[in-house]
């Protein structure tokens, strides 16, 4: 296992793999994907208690498990407790997703913070009775697959994107009814497209200044939802009047907690099944491959580089 005592400095830690319980499995890893969230820990910007083992999820083969019938399934893990980037993991059967027998490992390490991200927003926009919303960095990632899941599910998704030239990127790509924050007048095209919609929720991945125009361009008893920290930058900008007289709302959203409701309420197998059966929804892009001897190279790349192709470490090879 890799563990960092400051989030710059990485080295390998050996420890005992424990007996299996009853509906665990012992997963060997082959490919960790380095994520945004990833590169925020290891700052320190989420409060991250040092040390620790880097990065969130990961593919594999099932190696060992109390059910036999799944030694040799290709998996991927979102491991939240102790870090992904290990040779061993040990999870219980709700934990992974099954991947199909051809699967790419490469892209399968990348089929659960994302893809179960995406899916718990949709999932919340839908519990809060929307049949339209907005996202910032609606040309990220997980924000083009925010998109698709709303679009499989009949719900417009309006995209919010911080520069002219990501909105014709976007255009290009067949994107709809995009949003420049760079754009003069930006709050009150915001609000036309929102009201023109009928969407009064929003989900933001920024925080940072921008928080205070996109609460102002809710209409009124909008619902404003932030689900990250990308510009590492407290809220600033709101208008409490408008707060309070338009009655908009702020609330958060974190995949774990989402993922450990679902898992209570025995829905989380429909989500997983969703995500397995539709790859294309949930296709990403692929980065440079890095061997885990290599981590430090990897993060220092993928902190200088603007692409949203995901860095991947390779811990075993691939069969």
């Amino acid at each position: 296992q890799v563990k960092t005592k400051n989030g710059t400095e990485f080295g390998f830690v050996e420890s005992p793999i424990p007996a299996l319980k009853e509906k665990e499995v012992l997963i060997k890893v082959h490919y960790v994907p380095l994520i945004h969230f990833d590169l925020m820990k290891m700052s320190g910007v989420t409060g991250a208690t040092f040390p620790y083992s880097p990065c969130v999820e990961c593919s594999g083969v099932i190696e060992d498990a109390h059910n036999k019938s799944l030694i040799g399934k290709k998996v991927s893990y979102l491991n939240l407790r102790v870090g992904a980037l290990a040779n061993r993991h040990i999870a219980t059967e709700d934990e992974v997703l099954i991947l199909n027998d051809d699967a790419d490992l490469k892209m399968g390490s990348q089929m659960s913070c994302n893809p179960f991200t995406a899916s718990g927003i949709v999932d919340m926009a839908q519990s809060l009775g929307a049949k339209a919303f907005a996202i910032t960095a609606g040309n990220s990632a997980v924000g083009k697959i925010i998109i698709r899941i709303a679009q499989d599910k009949g719900l417009t998704c309006i995209p919010i994107v911080r520069s002219e030239q990501r909105k014709k990127e976007m255009e290009e790509e067949g994107f709809k009814q995009i949003v420049s924050s760079a754009e003069e007048g930006f709050v009150e095209r915001l609000n036309k497209v929102l009201v023109e919609n009928n969407a009064s929720v929003l989900f933001d991945t920024l925080a940072g200044p921008i928080v205070g125009p996109l609460i102002k361009a809710l209409p009124k008893n909008g619902i404003f939802v932030n689900f990250g920290t990308q510009t590492h930058e407290p809220y600033s900008g709101i208008d409490a009047t408008d707060m309070r007289w338009g009655n908009k709302e702020m609330k958060g959203f974190l995949v774990g907690p989402w993922i450990n409701k679902k898992i209570e309420e025995g829905t989380f197998e429909t989500h997983k099944k969703y995500v397995s059966d539709n790859p294309k929804i949930f296709a990403a892009e692929l980065g440079k491959v890095y061997p885990w001897e290599k981590f430090s190279e990897a993060v220092e790349f993928t902190n200088s580089s603007n692409s949203s192709a995901k860095t991947i470490i390779e811990v075993e090879e691939a069969k």
